[in-house]
């Protein structure tokens, strides 16, 4: 990670808004590496609580104590289009969370893709609760929220795909969410992002490590609707069977006919609901498991 935050400080450098403050959560960075950050900002960096969970919890509360009105959340391995903060503010005094477009990017900084969810939804497209039902296109990378919606959340220490939950709680709450295209996040792909997902393989173990942490999600939120009871039950009866002669093959073959056919329709429409472009690995393949 401390190789790519000069590509984050620098990002954060040309942001084209007025005065913005700094608020890090270092979960096991040297501390020595966010000297530049700590020098160029008004900086406050806060040390880990424990798991992801806490240290989310810490940040949240750390924003809403020092009475901050939108939060613009960033990760240090990506970087952002100059006017990201800008126009997440603005978009944040009409809704409460704004959602911007993705730019994947390799290890070493090249676009591979650009406009990654602008195959999905259009510009200013509202976000209902039931979009996140079956996958998540929010993450804490791409998001921009008014603070005060942080308030009173638990966040189950079991859950690993942590943004996924979040937002659909937050979504349940009522609370407003639009997508945009006109400012994005450069995502950057590597082995340690979403999950260890973020190379696009999807092998025996990856499904496997998936097929869990979905049940884990549905699991926590099967109170919220008939929906996401479903869902608890199909994942959880898969994980059970996991590990059974044929399940895991056949449940494999799904996902690659879904992903082939997704692809098809890819290359057949200049925008694809599917938000990926043919001939490009999906890093986001895992939604379909």
């Amino acid at each position: 990670m401390e190789a790519w935050l000069p590509d984050f400080a620098e990002s954060l450098g040309r942001q084209n808004a007025d005065a913005f403050d700094l608020v890090i959560v270092n979960d096991g960075l040297d501390p020595g590496s966010l000297a530049d950050l700590q020098s160029g900002f008004n900086c406050t960096i806060l040390e880990p609580s424990g798991e992801n969970a806490a240290n989310r919890l810490t940040g949240f509360r750390r924003l809403l104590r020092a009475g901050y009105s939108h939060t613009v959340f960033a990760d240090a391995d990506d970087r952002m289009s100059p006017d990201r903060v800008r126009i997440s503010v603005q978009l944040l005094r009409e809704f409460d969370i704004a959602v911007n477009d993705l730019d994947i990017m390799g290890t070493d900084g090249e676009i591979i893709t650009k406009g990654f969810w602008s195959g999905r939804l259009q510009d200013m497209a509202p976000i209902h609760k039931n979009d996140l039902l079956n996958s998540n296109m929010i993450g804490l990378g791409n998001s921009s929220v008014r603070t005060s919606i942080l308030e009173d959340l638990v966040l189950h220490q079991d859950i690993q795909a942590l943004d996924w939950y979040l937002f659909t709680l937050l979504l349940y709450r009522e609370y407003r969410a639009v997508f945009t295209t006109r400012t994005s996040t450069h995502y950057r792909q590597h082995d340690a992002n979403i999950l260890g997902a973020g190379t696009g393989e999807m092998g025996e173990p990856a499904l496997k490590k998936w097929i869990r942490i979905k049940a884990a999600h549905y699991r926590a939120l099967k109170g919220l609707s008939g929906a996401h009871r479903q869902k608890h039950a199909f994942y959880s009866e898969l994980e059970s069977k996991i590990d059974e002669p044929g399940v895991l093959a056949a449940h494999m073959a799904s996902v690659s006919r879904t992903q082939s056919q997704a692809g098809s329709q890819a290359g057949s429409r200049p925008e694809s609901r599917s938000g990926t472009q043919p001939g490009k690995a999906n890093p986001f393949w895992f939604e379909r498991v």
